[in-house]
C-alpha cells in the first residue's frame, strides 16, 4: 500500500511539472517581454516614492531585485502595536541616500515604465548599493536577488524581521487592484516563471 501511495505521489509530481512546463511555454509565447534596450544610467537628486522606488532627475526608478513595504502598509510589533513599516522603510531609504546625488543603472523597465535599476548614493560607503543595503537592514525583502542579505537580516531580527509582516507582494495583491489584475498578465507571469527557474528576478 505504501508503495502504491509513493507511485501516486511521484505521478502527481511529474504531472505538476508537465503542467508547469506547459504554462511556462504558453506564457513565454504570449507574453510581451519586458523592455530591454541599451543600458540606461541616470544621476541626480532623488525623490523617494516608497522603500524601493524613487525618481532620479525626473526618471522613475524601481530598485531591482528587492521589495519593500508599500507606503501605507503596516506591520505588527511583538506587543501587538501597529507599526507603519512602509513609512519606516521610506525613512531608511532616505537615510541611506542622505544629501548626495543618486546614480542608477539598468537596462529593463517594468510594466509601470519604471527603470529597474541598481542605485548608489554619493553619501553611501564605496561600493554599497541602495538595493543591497535596504535588504541587509531588513527594510526590504529579496525579490529575485540579495538572498544572502535577506538571510542575514532575518537571523539578526533586523527591520521587518523584528515584526509580523506580510510580504509586500502579498499585501499589494490584497490591497491594490492595479497589482492584483496586473499579476495575471502574461508579462507578469513570465517574469515570475523566470524568477522561479533562476533566469531573472521578480519585478512587480
Amino acid at each position: 500500500m505504501a508503495a502504491g501511495r509513493h507511485r501516486r505521489r511521484r505521478g502527481r509530481t511529474l504531472a505538476d511539472l508537465i503542467v508547469a512546463a506547459a504554462v511556462l511555454a504558453a506564457t513565454a509565447a504570449a507574453a510581451v517581454v519586458v523592455q530591454e534596450a541599451g543600458s540606461d544610467t541616470v544621476t541626480g537628486t532623488a525623490r523617494i516614492g516608497d522603500g524601493d522606488s524613487l525618481a532620479v532627475a525626473g526618471v522613475r526608478v524601481r530598485l531591482r531585485g528587492i521589495d519593500a513595504p508599500e507606503r501605507e502598509q503596516t506591520c505588527i510589533a511583538a506587543d501587538d502595536r501597529t507599526v507603519p513599516c512602509g513609512r519606516l522603510a521610506m525613512d531608511h531609504l532616505a537615510a541611506l541616500i542622505g544629501t548626495g546625488d543618486v546614480r542608477c543603472k539598468g537596462h529593463e523597465r517594468d510594466r509601470f515604465d519604471r527603470l529597474l535599476g541598481v542605485c548608489r548614493s554619493d553619501d553611501a560607503p564605496e561600493g554599497e548599493t541602495l538595493n543591497a543595503a535596504m535588504v541587509e537592514a531588513g527594510w526590504a525583502v529579496a525579490f529575485g536577488d540579495y538572498g544572502r542579505q535577506e538571510t542575514q537580516a532575518r537571523r539578526a531580527g533586523r527591520g521587518l524581521w523584528a515584526l509580523e509582516f506580510e510580504r509586500p507582494s502579498d499585501w499589494r495583491a490584497q490591497n491594490d487592484p492595479r497589482h492584483a489584475a496586473a499579476g495575471l498578465e502574461p508579462r507578469s507571469l513570465l517574469r515570475r516563471a523566470r524568477g522561479w527557474l533562476g533566469l531573472g528576478g521578480h519585478h512587480e
